[in-house]
């Protein structure tokens, strides 16, 4: 840095020099001037080109700075869009729910109230949910509580504003049932994990998997007709060469319920 200083001031005082012996030699000075411009030719380059890098430098970190800007809005309508689509999903699910239970009203005249489930019991062999109506809302216990036509279970407990509902895999649930096609007769019992077998059918009586259980009426709990689950395994009674085991998947997911239809009750 303090060379080029030097080397500057020596150019400025040649070219003092020069000025002052071009007024006398005109034809010499041309001759000065054309070598000193090919002396500063470098130095004006080399200031302008340090000039045009800074503005450039300058211009890409702005642009930088805009763009980063923008991919930031760009990000925060993006998750405003995502959490739009969501409430929208969530609202067509939930129109969904309400359509199925007004369709099971309307094609079986049934009357009722339909409620939120606001708890579901966390253990593996107590299979309950809580809803969010009780019984100043009118409900009972005893009643019945489906989702569409499937049966759920039935209301055990009231509070003013919230109801228990024991659901049919609860192994202190036990639903009287039959088979759809061949109307053999059996109880429906919950063994807890939401899944369910079938009791009391003797091994005469013909049972294959994919049969159809539903609710028979006789039990005075729930009204016949509810389906109740299909029968997904059967095989021989270990405990009785009498009966057949037999394993059933109940027709709702017991475990995903989030509304329900609590029935009223014929006899109230």
């Amino acid at each position: 840095m303090r060379n080029n200083v030097i080397l500057t001031v020596v150019l400025l005082f040649i070219s003092l020099l020069l000025c002052a012996y071009s007024n006398k030699n005109p034809n010499i000075a041309k001759i000065g001037q054309s070598v000193i411009k090919e002396v500063e030719y470098p130095f004006l380059y080399a200031t302008s080109s340090v000039g045009g890098f800074i503005k450039s430098g300058f211009g890409d970190y702005f642009n930088l700075v805009n763009v980063k800007e923008e991919n930031r809005k760009l990000l925060v309508q993006l998750k405003s869009l995502e959490a739009k689509n969501l409430q929208l999903l969530e609202s067509k699910k939930e129109n969904e729910r309400l359509s199925e239970i007004l369709d099971f009203k309307m094609a079986t005249e049934s009357s009722g109230q339909t409620a939120s489930v606001i708890s579901v019991s966390s253990s593996s062999q107590i299979q309950s949910l809580t809803i969010n109506k009780g019984s100043s809302s009118g409900l009972l216990i005893g009643q019945a509580v489906v989702v569409g036509n499937a049966l759920v279970g039935q209301i055990t407990s009231l509070s003013s504003s919230t109801a228990s509902v024991l659901l049919i895999s609860d192994s202190l649930s036990g639903v009287d049932s039959i088979i759809q096609e061949t109307r053999v007769r059996g109880v429906a019992r919950g063994v807890g994990s939401y899944k369910m077998e079938w009791k009391y059918i003797v091994r005469e009586d013909k049972v294959v998997v994919g049969d159809r259980i539903i609710t028979s009426g006789l039990d005075g709990v729930f009204p016949k007709g509810l389906s109740v689950g299909v029968v997904t395994e059967v095989g021989l009674d270990h405990d009785s060469d009498l009966f057949h085991y037999i394993k059933v998947e109940p027709s709702v997911s017991l475990s995903q319920i989030e509304t329900v239809l609590v029935l009223e009750r014929e006899d109230a």
